[in-house]
């Protein structure tokens, strides 16, 4: 592992191959220094294996990986990160919330919050709140408190032990200037106005929606038939004025043979 981080530090480009062989070391020490001493010599080689340390079970190795990912690629670590926490698999969400402790709050501060909207495991929701609460701000416990009244999941009380959590942790920030209590107060007062000035919409009901969808058929119906019935009087219009034509022409036709027979004496 040192001789590795030597290389890392005073090594060239030629020097990569030996190093790229001892990436799938079972020596977690010598994986942290070729992965150092790659990010410096090929970081492109080893971003195609960052992904997969930073899935390690090895925390000294996930820790590195994140490090390195964030200092070659911050776009994608970014999306890498973005992707695990939104990610079907729990594993996969646990894992991204731990490692969003490595990173760069800024780049996972959305992501956690739309997560905390949606997540539906208590013990995730409670990392996901230890997270937010090493990074207070004013505006990030707004955002929070407002998910925990907006929230659509059954888990509304876990969100708002995070938003009690962010509060404390925030007063601490502050240096008690506000206790908590306060806090909550003042965002929950900001939260209030901000309804009144902007009300959610209510959502509506199972037979609300039905009894929409029947009016707006009857008033596309509507809409149509018009258009039809002028249709069809058209088109009778249309054929009476050919009948009487017919008419017209069949009549001066008998009056021309008429006058013919008159003249002509036959």
């Amino acid at each position: 592992a040192a001789i590795v981080s030597l290389f890392g530090k005073f090594g060239k480009g030629t020097n990569c191959e030996r190093i790229k062989n001892l990436v799938k070391s079972d020596n977690p020490d010598v994986i942290c220094s070729c992965i150092k001493a790659l990010a410096v010599l090929d970081p492109e080689f080893l971003c195609l294996y960052l992904p997969q340390f930073m899935q390690e079970k090895n925390g000294k190795i996930r820790m590195t990986a994140t490090r390195m990912f964030v200092s070659i690629d911050r776009e994608r670590i970014q999306s890498l990160l973005t992707s695990m926490i939104a990610s079907v698999n729990v594993k996969q969400r646990t894992l991204a919330v731990a490692t969003s402790m490595l990173v760069d709050f800024n780049i996972v501060r959305q992501p956690l919050l739309d997560a905390l909207s949606k997540e539906n495991t208590v013990e995730i929701i409670e990392k996901i709140g230890l997270v937010l609460a090493a990074n207070p701000d004013r505006e990030l416990l707004t955002s929070a408190y407002r998910i925990s009244q907006t929230s659509k999941t059954s888990f509304r009380a876990e969100q708002q032990s995070v938003v009690h959590l962010l509060a404390e942790k925030l007063s601490i920030a502050l240096n008690h200037i506000s206790t908590a209590e306060e806090l909550l107060a003042e965002t929950a007062s900001a939260y209030e106005k901000e309804l009144k000035a902007n009300p959610i919409p209510k959502e509506k009901t199972a037979d609300e929606n039905d009894r929409e969808q029947k009016n707006s058929e009857t008033a596309n119906a509507r809409s149509i038939l018009p258009d039809e019935v002028g249709d069809a009087k058209t088109l009778r219009a249309k054929a009476t004025i050919v009948i009487w034509l017919l008419v017209a022409i069949i009549w001066g036709g008998g009056m021309a043979l008429l006058f013919l027979r008159l003249v002509v004496g036959e």
